[in-house]
């Protein structure tokens, strides 16, 4: 700001500050950059800084504002590359036209399309003429380096003059190319979420293995040091005409990311790289990335988005008769219908899509088609058969040793059994399913078997062990930023401290449950959780008030009474959710054992 005042007038940019400092910014804080947009506002007195700002603003025509007599930036650059080898210039520009912030040397070797092990020295070279900058190690303790955002600018002018527009799209693809490999080395199977649908394999760039190990080895720092650039690439060619392969990166984050909570994250990059598909008549590319939106939707609890996704995919994959897509399209669908009450359109679904996987011999999808038929069936009270369908699962998994799919379904007829007040072997198939998931499993599918064994320890008397599952839970959530887990936790925090008639604690917990809920918008769960205030208003004789209630709770009401109050109230809102991929979601047992009159499925159809 001081440069830019000394050279153009003090009085004029202390007039507009704002616009100054975007001035500089526009300029990368690049003295000689700055100097020179000084020198354009001396030498045309007329204009304001805001019209300065607007003619810096274009990024094609920056470099041409910036010269001002002998002040010339672009012959500036101009004459770093001089005595550049062939090779530095090639990089130099190649780099210039990625949109990524900083990139690592595997990403130089896949903009020359040459081995790793040849790029050390091009980098020297880069680095001896100032064209590009180190920015030390990243998370995983690989070197980092960024291009000036001027010179990236000239970089950029240099490669769409001299790069033919072939060599610009295979740059970008072997860029996400390398990316996708690793990604795919490191992504954790989506077992408890939606199917995945496997997208068109286009790999024609193998990334180095040492940077494969980096992301295998540390994927959480990986993922951090890598997403800004990978966003910034896939925006980038959507917008390009690539939009096919910039969702399949996109999409093939879907299950590392939503396994680590890094929804936002991409959220607007895969929306983008879609709606580019939907602008060219490519259904077959089209119908497995509605799926992934739908996966991603269901992730963030959006289930009315998710359900419009997966009828959409179901519909082009009709229209292309392309069975193995459309099952797994109907098993998200049925996902969709078991969380918002549609039990009986649930099974239908996992009906129809049964044949085609069991005709694939797809043990995987089996497993998870089984899994959702005994949620349903337990949501309906329905014992026998949602057993047998868990045992199914279990045999299944156990048989192609998918030991996730396995803890699912222990987990299952663990909640089959508590719905049933049969504790012993709740216990027993919740403590596998956890041991299960300790192992192989990640922290949030931990945390949820955490919660589903520390329910059934509560309920078998064993408080320590379930504080202490609570404790660890509750911090895990946290630390993931899972607001869900983190009400469900408090709730059942609430649970334990009612069998140990710490009551004054309850309250405290139970009413941070329902703020909880209530901001997460979840009125469901919320009513749900009502069923522990009204235990412990009737414990304490007074009345019960909450939103979701009404008329409230009277103190006179029988503790059945209550509960048979906000079972009404939650049959009014909707089905009894019993989401897949959180494991430990505690069944409302209660509801079972009145017999309902009438099924969760048809009220939430008559709200």
């Amino acid at each position: 700001m001081t440069l830019l005042g000394t050279t153009a007038g003090a009085d004029r940019v202390t007039a507009d500050p704002l616009t100054a400092e975007h001035i500089v910014e526009l300029c990368g804080r690049l003295p000689l950059a700055v100097r020179t947009a000084g020198a354009k506002l001396a030498i045309h007195p007329q204009w304001t800084v805001r019209e300065l700002e607007r003619r810096l603003a274009g990024e094609r025509e920056r470099l041409d504002v910036l010269d001002a007599g002998e002040l010339r930036v672009r012959s500036s650059i101009a004459l770093g590359l001089d005595g550049l080898p062939e090779v530095g210039r090639c990089a130099f520009r190649r780099l210039s036209l990625l949109d990524a912030p900083s990139f690592g040397t595997w990403m130089l070797a896949a903009v020359l399309d040459v081995p790793a092990s040849t790029v050390e020295r091009v980098v020297e070279t880069l680095l001896t003429h100032y064209l590009v900058e180190s920015i030390g190690s990243d998370q995983t303790g690989q070197p980092r380096y960024r291009i000036h955002h001027l010179l990236r600018v000239y970089g950029r002018e240099l490669a769409l003059a001299e790069e033919q527009p072939d060599e610009q799209a295979a740059l970008l693809l072997r860029v996400m190319s390398g990316w996708q490999i690793m990604v795919s080395r490191v992504e954790t199977p989506m077992l408890f979420g939606v199917l995945p649908v496997p997208l068109p394999d286009d790999h024609g760039w193998q990334p180095p293995e040492d940077a494969v190990l980096a992301a295998v080895t540390d994927p959480e720092n990986w993922i951090e040091a890598e997403q800004e650039a990978m966003a910034a690439v896939v925006g980038q060619a959507a917008a390009a005409g690539l939009a096919t392969h910039a969702c399949a990166l996109a999409a093939s984050l879907l299950s590392f990311l939503s396994a680590r909570n890094h929804f936002v994250d991409w959220l607007r990059a895969q929306q983008v790289a879609v709606d580019a598909v939907s602008r060219v008549n490519d259904r077959a590319a089209r119908a497995p990335l509605l799926v992934r939106l739908g996966e991603l939707a269901y992730e963030r609890d959006a289930l009315a988005e998710a359900g419009q996704y997966f009828a959409r995919a179901i519909e082009e994959f009709e229209l292309e008769g392309e069975t193995q897509g459309l099952a797994t399209a109907r098993a998200g669908l049925a996902t969709v219908h078991s969380e918002r009450g549609r039990f009986r359109e649930a099974i239908s679904l996992c009906q129809q899509a049964l044949p085609t996987f069991t005709a694939e011999s797809d043990a995987a999808a089996l497993v998870y088609l089984h899994n959702v038929i005994a949620q349903v069936h337990l949501e309906l009270g329905e014992f026998s058969p949602g057993a047998d369908a868990a045992r199914a699962a279990l045999a299944l998994a156990q048989s192609s040793g998918n030991r996730q799919a396995e803890a699912f379904a222990l987990r299952n007829l663990g909640l089959i059994h508590r719905a049933q007040d049969d504790i012993p072997p709740a216990v027993d198939y919740c403590r596998r399913a956890h041991t299960l998931l300790t192992e192989f499993g990640g922290r949030l599918s931990r945390a949820y078997a955490s919660l589903s064994l520390a329910k059934s320890l509560i309920r078998a008397d064993q408080h320590e062990e379930a504080k202490a599952l609570l404790d660890w839970t509750l911090d895990t959530c946290r630390d993931l930023r899972d607001d869900f887990g983190q009400a469900l936790a408090l709730r059942t925090f609430a649970e334990l401290c009612l069998a140990q008639s710490s009551l004054s604690a309850c309250e405290t917990y139970v009413s941070e449950s329902l703020r909880q809920w209530r901001r997460i918008q979840a009125p469901l769960w919320h009513a749900r959780t009502l069923t522990v205030k009204a235990d412990l208003g009737c414990r304490e004789q007074y009345e019960l008030h909450a939103t979701v209630v009404s008329p409230p709770v009277t103190p006179g009401r029988s503790r059945q009474e209550q509960f048979r109050h906000c079972r009404d109230q939650i049959s009014r809102i909707g089905a009894l959710r019993c989401r897949q991929h959180r494991i430990g979601r505690p069944h409302f047992n209660d509801a079972a054992a009145a017999h309902h009159e009438h099924t969760v499925a048809d009220a939430a159809d008559h709200p």
